[in-house]
């Protein structure tokens, strides 16, 4: 997933269909070279792994260019319980809160006030 994302943004930046393979081993390069990590190190797929018993909520619009709807139906279905998906029809990336703030903010502490307890612990479940 993490490749396909970088791969898009690659596209949608140049404007133009490249290869990926190499364009992306050597994007890979340039980010271990002047930032000491690799595509590998922050991968969302091996890492939403590792967030159960916390709480996840996926919030995602049907119109992200930077992670697609695929990805987050991915990320949802690796991820252990707690979790939710909310998607948003014809919204961007990070675009939620700006839709409608209301109903943004009412959504997450309904979530939150679901799966956490006074302490911010994840509650237990069953």
């Amino acid at each position: 997933a993490q490749r396909n994302a970088v791969g898009r943004q690659m596209r949608r930046a140049f404007r133009t269909a490249l290869p990926d393979k190499p364009v992306l081993f050597l994007a890979d390069q340039l980010l271990a070279w002047r930032h000491g990590y690799r595509f590998r190190d922050v991968e969302p797929l091996r890492e939403v792994l590792k967030i159960a018993p916390r709480p996840l909520l996926i919030i995602n619009g049907t119109a992200d260019q930077m992670m697609g709807v695929e990805e987050a139906h991915a990320l949802y279905a690796a991820a252990g319980q707690p979790k939710e998906l909310w998607e948003l029809e014809g919204v961007g990336h990070c675009g939620a809160y700006f839709e409608d703030r209301a109903a943004y903010v009412e959504r997450v502490a309904r979530f939150f006030a679901r799966t956490l307890d006074g302490t911010g612990a994840a509650l237990q479940a069953g």
